[in-house]
């Protein structure tokens, strides 16, 4: 069962643990998006990702405690299927980053004195078609 949850949790996670300096290869990052992705318990995967980041071993260490977890989750039965994963991963990372947009959004509008009606009435004022008067005001301005 794949747990899409787990994968929007991971991006909190590697963000956090990336603030505190620790860094991760893309190679790294997509085993754990794909551990999150299969395993069912969150613990599980913190644990993977805290092993490999928090311990003092090297790259050709962390690459094979990877291999090894990578061993007990499902295998791609073709390139289609990675490309899939690699599309969940992608639209999830991009629904993450929306998130924390508006949330930036809605603090910023607080802090100013601004409720989010008000900026979303400007926001469609200023979506809405120009009417042939207002072009040529705003045209002679």
């Amino acid at each position: 069962m794949l747990s899409v949850d787990n994968l929007m949790k991971i991006f909190t996670l590697l963000e956090e643990l990336e603030e505190e300096h620790y860094s991760f290869s893309p190679e790294e990052k997509q085993a754990f998006y794909r551990g999150a992705l299969y395993m069912d318990s969150f613990d599980d995967v913190q644990e993977m990702i805290v092993q490999t980041a928090i311990l003092e071993i090297g790259t050709a260490e962390r690459q094979e405690l990877l291999e090894t977890y990578a061993k007990c989750l499902p295998k791609c039965p073709d390139r289609n299927a990675e490309q899939m994963e690699n599309y969940i991963f992608q639209l999830q990372h991009m629904c993450y980053e929306r998130e924390k947009a508006v949330r930036l959004l809605e603090d910023i509008l607080e802090k100013h004195g601004i409720s989010k009606e008000t900026a979303d009435q400007t926001m469609q004022i200023q979506n809405l078609p120009a009417s042939k008067d207002r072009a040529a005001a705003e045209k002679s301005r």
